[in-house]
């Protein structure tokens, strides 16, 4: 299960954030289309509760959105706005940020005690209730601008076979870790956030920041 959001423009005339949205909007829902997503509602514009049939689509689904958002034909004054300006690596080979920013929590869990479906009577999508979608929205409330966060407990687990796709072969451990304390799989880096308290979530949870490789110098905050 999966939460977005974007980060609101101070200041942003409203016609601009509403075209920034529709642009944010379209592009999610293209690139949910490409990841077999389910969108289970909108409750309100830009905010978005997302399923999927395992971690590692749901992943692949979000740092895509990081990247293509940036390409984006932003409104000219929102490029202007700070947080939105083009922000390159420091020997500026590489685009890191450009844009609206949005933010995204997953957590993953099996089984009917951690998570069930019901129908929402207004659109008759089926959406989700429980332990793991109260834990995605609370890992989303931790993630900063532009950043992808994961409750990540398989990956310290030898069950992480999910974060690396079907190609995967059993038995073999999908992610390696790196020089740097953080974990790779195939075209995606999970750097470590440490042990994160998590409001209304009994016990400290294990959260990863996740993003492609050409993002890696995107930093945020503690």
């Amino acid at each position: 299960i999966m939460f977005t959001n974007f980060v609101a423009v101070p200041g942003l005339p409203q016609t601009v954030m509403q075209e920034s949205i529709r642009l944010y909007t379209d592009c999610l829902r293209k690139q949910l289309f490409r990841f077999k997503g389910h969108e289970c509602k909108e409750p309100d514009p830009g905010k978005f509760t997302l399923a999927f049939h395992d971690l590692y689509s749901a992943l692949l689904f979000a740092c895509s959105l990081q990247q293509a958002l940036m390409y984006l034909d932003w409104p000219a004054e929102l490029l202007t706005q700070p947080g939105c300006q083009e922000e390159y690596t420091p020997d500026r080979s590489a685009l890191i940020r450009r844009g609206l920013q949005v933010k995204a929590g997953c957590a993953y869990g099996k089984g009917a005690q951690s998570c069930f479906r019901k129908a929402l009577k207004a659109t008759g999508r089926p959406d989700y209730f429980g332990a793991i979608p109260n834990l995605a929205a609370r890992v989303l409330g931790q993630a900063h601008p532009g950043q992808v966060l994961v409750e990540g407990i398989l990956i310290l687990r030898n069950d992480v076979i999910t974060i690396a796709g079907s190609n995967a072969k059993p038995g073999k451990k999908a992610i390696r870790k790196n020089g740097e304390g953080g974990y790779v799989g195939k075209d995606l880096l999970c750097k470590p956030c440490g042990l994160v308290e998590l409001k209304g979530v009994q016990n400290y949870k294990v959260v990863y920041s996740v993003s492609f490789m050409e993002l890696a110098e995107r930093l945020f905050p503690p």
